[in-house]
């Protein structure tokens, strides 16, 4: 039976999902394509549109923490994402500056979000390298997200930073990873060390993806069910 063989977290998420699929079937992700126009000058025009809007995202939230609690990463990552362009849709259109901020306020959680699930995504997939990229990308959006606020220097701090270079460390750690070839290129670029910069860029190319090994290869990567 599926709730026996399932945790309690997985339990309620599981009925979560149940309780919300009429409504994500029916409903869910449309009111972005219903609003989308291609004038610049357009702004939501009613308050039953943007309570449309924010019930979207909470819906959308709450599917993602079930996504997540389920393990289905690749899911959580495509409602990140949703979350994420309807973000910068709001902000582009939104009828004033609070109801943008109500929502901007959570765009670094939504981001943790998606690098977290696009990293545990990867793991299972294709290996500790490319999950250790995939944080390091995210990390770079996150730096990219204070300097839009002109707070950079609170980057290093932001607690959301520092638990996810806590997971890539943990990866690497645990999978035994030095620094990865796209790690090395970027060390390279900032000593500005063309040559050598070249000669990792040739390596990253030529690089056989660890998804591509042999299958018993990267069940030895796996970490134990125990």
């Amino acid at each position: 039976m599926l709730s026996e063989q399932l945790h309690l977290h997985e339990i309620v998420a599981v009925k979560l999902l149940h309780a919300h699929a009429d409504h994500f079937v029916t409903r869910g992700g449309n009111v972005l394509p219903h609003m989308i126009c291609t004038d610049r000058k357009f702004s939501m025009p009613s308050v039953n549109q943007c309570d449309e809007a924010d019930r979207e995202f909470v819906q959308f939230y709450h599917r993602r923490l079930c996504w997540l609690s389920l393990r289905e990463y690749q899911r959580a990552v495509r409602d990140a994402d949703h979350s994420l362009a309807f973000m910068d849709f709001v902000h582009r259109h939104s009828p004033d500056e609070e109801w943008t901020l109500s929502h901007e306020q959570y765009r670094p959680f939504v981001l943790f979000h998606r690098v977290q699930a696009g990293a545990l995504a990867a793991l299972e997939e294709t290996g500790p390298e490319t999950a250790i990229s995939e944080i390091n990308t995210g990390l770079a959006r996150f730096r990219d997200l204070f300097a839009r606020y002109d707070a950079v220097e609170r980057y290093a701090d932001d607690e959301l930073v520092r638990r996810l270079e806590e997971m890539r460390e943990s990866v690497r750690q645990r999978y035994e990873v030095g620094r990865t070839l796209d790690e090395q290129l970027a060390e390279a670029i900032r000593a500005e060390d063309y040559e050598l910069a070249a000669r990792l860029r040739d390596e990253i190319r030529d690089h056989v993806p660890a998804g591509s090994q042999p299958q018993d290869a990267r069940q030895r990567s796996k970490p134990s069910e125990t």
